[in-house]
């Protein structure tokens, strides 16, 4: 071979092997916080410390976020955890409330039945008195009624205080001998103790459209009707004996639906300051009315004309 041709091969050899040859990979650039540039392999491994402080900051930002929904979990189980008190608390105050009311109940009839006219001269057996004292013996219950839930505590001494003097028309002296104000006046200042409790967790609603707590209270009844059926004063042992018995039925039925009407109400002042006014409408005339929640009517009364006048009601009186 021509020495010639021998140069030419060799020199293509080498350009095809140069050609064989893989490139260099190329390179990044990338941007420092600074501003000065780096360049590095895509191939090129990070560094330890640099797969350090990678992995330091995503276990820090996991415990973060490990001790913030821990807190989270933590402060609504112990929302749910008063609730749950709250709520098994009301339930054991309207047990006890309920147990009350039955109790009261079974006690008042009782007592009307020994609550009989005496011969003439004689003393009432039973009076306004002894009906004021016996409920307020039950106050002790009513208190602890009120630390379990405001509103039955609430419902409890007023359903005492529908009970708090008796079929006061059984005898001249059924009224009393002047010993109901001390029991009407404990009374009162537990229910002022109420008042304010009860306005804390359950506000009444002022002038909510259908509030059952507002519906006409009609009762009794009977009593008139047999009046008008005899026309005149009764005259006989069985016709004053009637007159007795629907009396005190027209009284039972009255404490009922009050009691009922009071359980649903949601303007709760207006509703309890209208049975008040019923009762006291009642035994005024007979000259036991003067204590009877005076304390508690003016609570009320402030309470209810202060907010009629921020939401731009007018009270009925006006």
């Amino acid at each position: 071979m021509p020495a010639t041709t021998r140069k030419r091969t060799r020199a293509s050899l080498d350009v095809s092997d140069k050609e064989n040859q893989a490139s260099p990979p190329k390179r990044k650039i990338a941007k420092r916080s600074n501003g000065s540039f780096s360049a590095r392999s895509p191939q090129e491994p990070l560094s330890d410390a640099t797969n350090e402080k990678h992995v330091t900051t995503s276990t820090k930002a996991l415990k973060k976020s490990n001790v913030a929904s821990s807190g989270k979990k933590k402060s609504t189980q112990a929302d749910s955890a008063d609730a749950k008190a709250d709520a098994k608390r009301a339930t054991e105050g309207k047990k006890a409330y309920t147990a009350l009311v039955k109790a009261v109940t079974k006690q008042f009839t009782a007592m009307l039945k020994k609550q009989k006219v005496p011969p003439r001269g004689g003393r009432c057996p039973i009076t306004a008195d002894d009906y004021a004292d016996a409920m307020a013996g039950h106050l002790p219950e009513v208190d602890k009624i009120l630390e379990l839930s405001p509103k039955h505590g609430f419902l409890a001494i007023l359903y005492l205080a529908d009970h708090a003097y008796g079929d006061i028309e059984s005898c001249a002296k059924s009224a009393g001998y002047g010993d109901t104000e001390p029991a009407f006046q404990e009374m009162d200042a537990l229910l002022y103790k109420t008042i304010n409790a009860r306005l804390v967790v359950d506000p009444p609603r002022f002038d909510v459209e259908g509030d059952p707590g507002k519906k006409k209270l009609r009762y009794g009844g009977e009593l008139a009707a047999y009046r008008r059926l005899l026309g005149r004063y009764p005259r006989n042992k069985r016709e004053f004996l009637e007159v007795k018995k629907l009396r005190r039925a027209d009284l039972r039925d009255r404490n009922e639906k009050m009691r009922e009407r009071r359980e649903v109400a949601l303007d709760w002042i207006s509703n309890s300051l209208e049975d008040i006014a019923e009762t006291k409408k009642a035994i005024n005339p007979y000259g036991i009315g003067l204590e009877f929640f005076k304390k508690s009517i003016k609570e009320m009364e402030e309470y209810r004309d202060l907010e009629y006048a921020a939401q731009g009601y007018t009270t009925q009186e006006e």
